[in-house]
């Protein structure tokens, strides 16, 4: 956004690895436990960021939980006053 002469914008994208709702503790643990192990193999690492993406290892649900509900509470307001349909 700086680029075009938009100071003070921050745009960005993220993914993450989510569950059903209501999905069993034990479940959230072992993908928990697989995504981990998966960043943590530096050829895995090291091809992701080939393609652009920012990995955040050691990332926990309860985090991934709260940075999702702090994006929705940031953007929220932002989508409404477009018009869009939030669901």
């Amino acid at each position: 956004m700086q680029e075009q002469g938009l100071a003070g914008f921050e745009c960005y994208t993220w993914t993450a690895l989510l569950a059903p709702a209501r999905t069993p503790q034990p479940i959230i643990d072992a993908l928990s436990e697989a995504m981990a192990k998966a960043l943590a193999d530096p050829t895995v690492l090291h091809r992701l960021q080939e393609v652009g993406i920012d990995p955040t290892p050691g990332i926990t649900p309860a985090k991934t939980a709260e940075f999702i509900k702090a994006e929705l509470a940031k953007w929220a307001p932002i989508i409404r006053a477009s018009g869009a349909q939030i669901e």
